[in-house]
């Protein structure tokens, strides 16, 4: 029996040679890319391709050396199956080339590019898609598709073929800019790929299908353009190799800075996407345009071409340069630029990498703006400040600082050994102890201290200090600010020197008034004795009772003075006795013998000043009594007193006729009487407060109009 799959026929051999000769020549190229090239993603795509073209030419040659329809048949029943993928991978290594990480790795993008093409190699398969074979005088066997799944495979295969041109050719146009080694890469598979496609698919495809003429298999044959400048990709322009070069495009459009590349004649020739989206113009408005004509300042022409002229000369530059945008603001940019080389090394143009600053020096201007305010500030105040690095131990001093030491502004290093050469010799050793516990507990503290300036001048100085922690806590800096408080201090003094006068003044004229008031009193009374008329023993009784108020008022700033002026003297207190001893002298008051006082004290003896205590007791209790409610039935005072871990705790309170609140916050006031009925001086609960400053303590107030008040106070405790 004859084996029909080996009927040769070599009378076509110019035409088997056409198709055999790219095929030899595919599979040196996929011999080449298997052993020589590393291996990649794309490169394996690209094998696949190679392929599957050499079996297409494979088949083509089969065709035109068999000698028998039956022989023909069978070859292409046998190379169809793999011929129907060539598009495919074609399609898959063209979308990898434009973006291999958007195209290459997309599962529902490869399925829509293989799963028609293996659908069709099925029908192809299962002679669902049928074609008659036909000899041809010059090309052999040829086949003709007759049913319309033939035809419309075929039809798929030209639109995938047609597809692969327009995405290269659209990619170019975008690359055209650039010239880079990426759009040669482009444009070498772009032409090898056009001519068999466009030409192949026109004698093969659409004219057979839709005008009835007869193929001419023609593609196969003109595939070799595009095996060929695949190979010139591959040796040339390293089609498959990653190196910076071939990365170029892709680093430069992912740069955060603008590039912009011009020529000696200040030409713009190349712009990424972030110069473009800094001025807002597209790179076809920035192409081939003079790149001084951003300029904001026009007049800098000059120097830009003086900079040109530098760079033939291989000098880099840094500069600042604001540059103008398309909506007519503009930015002000940091440019590196730097010779832009040929292969021969000769300047053919520049390199400007640029960077937007605008937010930068605008804050760099906000920031010397409130420098020079708080400097103004500090001057004004007489303020300095002060920081010192913990980890470098460097101290900085502003200007102000240097001037309250009375020297010239950094003219000297600020150490602390250079600061303690100032400190008065009184205070230095507290300074020291202050420092010291500072860098112990780390903690914000402050601190009055005295200086000698170099002039021999004595200023008193109040300096605050804080900590600044990293996110861990570690401190990092000590930084504080330096008051002088010289004059202030002055003020304070001559303050409290008038005031001691006053007190002296007050004691002494308090004191001498009552001499000649008991004069007056003791006549008023004689005087009383001696008159018959009723009328002029009213006016003697009134003139009695002013006499017996103004000497209470004279008492009370005595005792004023006499709080102010003295010396505190703790000793013992037998709290009870003196608590007895009060309520005694008090006896005589007319509304004690109604009052009942409770006293529930339990201090077993406490450190106090025992006149002041006395005085705030006092003055207290005869509030209480004074303002005693005649309408209750039983009407009282209670003291209580109790030792607290914090000192001593003493409670005045009664059921008296109590304080409107509108008014509780004044009672403490000078000469305050809440009504004009009120019998007191005004100066009792004033005299209070003081004594409690004296004693460091604090008295508070709780009251109810008509129901009763409360004084509660705060000494704090002492030792001898």
């Amino acid at each position: 029996m004859r084996h029909t799959l080996f009927d040769f026929s070599f009378e076509h051999w110019p035409a088997i040679l056409l198709s055999f000769i790219p095929a030899l020549f595919n599979l040196s190229i996929f011999f080449y890319v298997l052993f020589y090239v590393k291996r990649t993603r794309i490169s394996t795509v690209f094998l696949f391709m190679v392929f599957f073209l050499f079996m297409w030419q494979m088949e083509e040659t089969m065709l035109r050396v068999s000698a028998t329809e039956q022989c023909a048949r069978l070859w292409n029943r046998m190379f169809s199956v793999s011929t129907g993928f060539i598009t495919a991978s074609g399609l898959h290594f063209i979308l990898m080339l434009i973006d291999k990480d958007k195209w290459g790795k997309s599962l529902p993008i490869l399925a829509a590019v293989y799963i028609p093409n293996l659908l069709l190699c099925m029908t192809f398969a299962a002679d669902v898609a049928y074609s008659d074979f036909v000899q041809t005088p010059n090309w052999g066997w040829i086949y003709e598709p007759k049913n319309l799944p033939a035809k419309a495979g075929i039809v798929w295969v030209f639109l995938q073929a047609l597809a692969m041109v327009v995405l290269l050719l659209f990619h170019a146009f975008k690359l055209k800019h650039e010239q880079s080694v990426r759009y040669k890469q482009i444009v070498f598979i772009l032409i090898g790929l056009a001519i068999p496609a466009l030409i192949g698919g026109v004698f093969q495809a659409l004219l057979p299908i839709f005008f009835g003429f007869e193929p001419i298999p023609v593609g196969s044959g003109l595939v070799v353009f595009f095996s060929l400048f695949s190979l010139i990709g591959i040796t040339r322009y390293n089609l498959f190799e990653y190196s910076p070069m071939h990365q170029w495009g892709n680093i430069v459009e992912s740069m955060n800075e603008g590039i912009l590349i011009v020529n000696n004649e200040d030409i713009i020739k190349y712009v990424n996407n972030k110069f473009c989206e800094m001025l807002g113009y597209s790179r076809i408005e920035l192409m081939n345009t003079r790149a001084s004509d951003l300029l904001l300042i026009p007049e800098r022409k000059p120097i830009i071409n003086k900079m040109i002229d530098r760079r033939k000369k291989l000098f880099l530059d840094n500069y600042e340069m604001a540059v103008r945008k398309k909506d007519g603001s503009h930015i002000i940019c940091q440019i590196n630029a730097q010779p832009y080389l040929d292969e021969n090394r000769k300047v053919v143009g520049s390199v400007g990498i640029h960077t937007d600053i605008s937010y930068r020096k605008k804050a760099e201007e906000t920031l010397k703006y409130s420098e020079s305010r708080l400097k103004e500030a500090q001057s004004v105040a007489a303020i300095g400040s002060w920081e010192l690095d913990i980890r470098t131990q460097q101290t900085k001093w502003s200007d102000e600082h240097y001037k309250i030491f009375g020297l010239a502004p950094h003219r000297h290093t600020p150490s602390l050994q250079f600061l303690l050469s100032f400190i008065h010799p009184e205070d230095l050793e507290n300074y020291k102890k202050y420092i010291e516990e500072l860098f112990i507990s780390f903690r914000h503290s402050s601190f009055s201290y005295r200086i000698i300036r170099q002039d021999g001048e004595v200023r008193h100085l109040f300096s605050n200090s804080r900590f600044m922690r990293d996110n861990q806590g570690k401190v990092l800096q000590l930084f504080g600010i330096t008051q002088d408080i010289t004059e202030r201090v002055k003020k304070e003094e001559e303050l409290k020197e008038k005031i001691k006068e006053m007190d002296a003044f007050i004691y002494r004229a308090s004191h001498d008034l009552r001499g000649p008031l008991a004069s007056i009193a003791g006549l008023t009374n004689l005087g009383k004795t001696e008159i018959k008329d009723k009328q002029a023993g009213f006016y003697f009784d009134k003139i009695s009772d002013s006499v017996i108020r103004l000497d209470d008022i004279l008492v009370e700033l005595s005792k004023i003075a006499r709080v102010a002026q003295a010396k505190i003297d703790f000793s013992e207190i037998d709290l009870e006795k003196e608590i007895n001893d009060i309520l005694e002298s008090l006896s005589h008051l007319p509304a004690f013998g109604r009052i009942d006082f409770i006293r529930e004290i339990d201090t077993a003896g406490f450190l106090c000043d025992r006149i002041l205590l006395v005085i705030i007791l006092q003055n207290l209790i005869i509030n209480s009594i004074t303002y005693y409610d005649e309408q209750k039935e039983k009407p009282f005072i209670r003291i209580k007193a109790s030792k607290t871990s914090s000192g001593v705790k003493i409670i005045v309170s009664d059921n008296g006729i109590g304080i409107p609140e509108e008014i509780q916050e004044k009672v403490f006031e000078m000469f305050f009487r809440g009504t004009n009925t009120s019998k007191g001086s005004g100066l009792g609960l004033f005299i209070v407060k003081n004594a409690m400053k004296k004693l460091n303590g604090s008295v508070y107030l709780s009251s109810t109009a008509g129901e009763g008040t409360t004084f509660t106070v705060i000494l704090p405790a002492h030792s001898k």
